[in-house]
């Protein structure tokens, strides 16, 4: 085990450094001057003095060098746009991003296992068809339409939810209640295709699982059906399910752009929309990294889960 974990932070950080070299040279292939940008009445010396500021009259090694430096000085820099530490802009909407992406998460987890076994249990069924069918619409149906029609309907059809914004959380039963109405509509539809995924891959190991001889062994001996599905035969299949339910998480946390834009969600993807309008770089560059560096860290728990979830592995 001490040596699965030593490779795996060794790989880790190498990713993350390789992770940071991409970002700093995918932030400087977009096409437009952030000097430029920034300037109503632009003139060369008021753009010289920009690039100074943002060091982009430097060799892009020194550039790098620079960045890096500051990184490991725990800065990441100052956002030409609002002038506030990226850092602490960071600070402010990680919250934001991390709860929508848990809420979405759970009730992605909860209806994808639930339907996958309801779909494993009445394979070669009708039942077994509407749960595939309705596993494939998840996948098929864009974020950003089915937000628009959510907001069509429960918002501005039925008025259940609101359409959009966030409510800081206070200890009051009001505000609480106000800050849930806002989070479930987008944590509903941001959990629509991890709930999908999900479901499709908890069917197909349920159907593997309830051939195995011990399931037959189990219900020889009177298991009930309840017991063999959730007790034996999920428990069973938990190694695929757990990788998935881990990697849609990191999907969440990196490609809820659409979602937080569409709900005037504050979170880090609508953060890094607004700067990549901008071409804020110091703003797009922390950003990035700090989600690479969550669904990193999110791909290390998973690998550790799954370790110590299969017995093969931990020999």
């Amino acid at each position: 085990m001490r040596t699965f974990l030593l490779r795996r932070i060794g790989s880790l950080v190498l990713a993350l450094v390789v992770a940071s070299i991409a970002i700093f040279l995918l932030v400087r292939v977009v096409p437009g001057d952030p000097a430029r940008l920034l300037l109503k009445n632009p003139t060369p010396e008021k753009i010289a003095e920009i690039r100074a500021r943002l060091a982009l009259d430097r060799p892009l090694p020194v550039q790098y060098l620079i960045w890096l430096k500051n990184l490991f000085g725990g800065s990441l820099g100052e956002s030409v746009v609002t002038d506030r530490s990226v850092k602490e802009d960071l600070l402010r909407t990680w919250p934001a991003t991390m709860e929508l992406a848990f809420a979405a998460m759970l009730i992605a987890t909860a209806a994808g296992v639930w339907l996958g076994v309801f779909s494993a249990k009445n394979a070669g069924t009708w039942r077994d068809v509407l749960g595939t069918t309705a596993s494939l619409v998840g996948l098929s149906v864009p974020v950003f339409w089915l937000g628009l029609l959510a907001i069509l309907l429960f918002s501005l059809k039925l008025d259940w939810f609101p359409a959009g914004g966030w409510v800081s959380v206070v200890p009051t039963d009001a505000v609480w209640l106000d800050h849930l109405r806002h989070l479930v509509l987008p944590a509903l539809v941001l959990a629509t295709i991890p709930a999908a995924f999900v479901a499709r891959v908890t069917r197909t190991a349920m159907l593997e699982i309830l051939h195995k001889d011990f399931i037959r062994t189990a219900r020889a001996m009177g298991a009930t059906e309840r017991t063999l599905l959730y007790r034996h035969a999920l428990r069973a299949a938990l190694v695929p399910i757990v990788t998935m339910i881990g990697v849609e998480f990191a999907y969440l946390l990196g490609g809820a752009v659409l979602t937080e834009t569409v709900f005037a969600w504050p979170g880090i993807g609508r953060y890094i929309a607004t700067a990549v309008l901008a071409r804020d770089y110091p703003s797009i560059q922390g950003a990035l990294l700090v989600l690479v560096a969550l669904v990193m860290a999110v791909n290390f728990a998973v690998d550790i889960a799954h370790h110590l979830l299969d017995p093969k592995l931990r020999t």
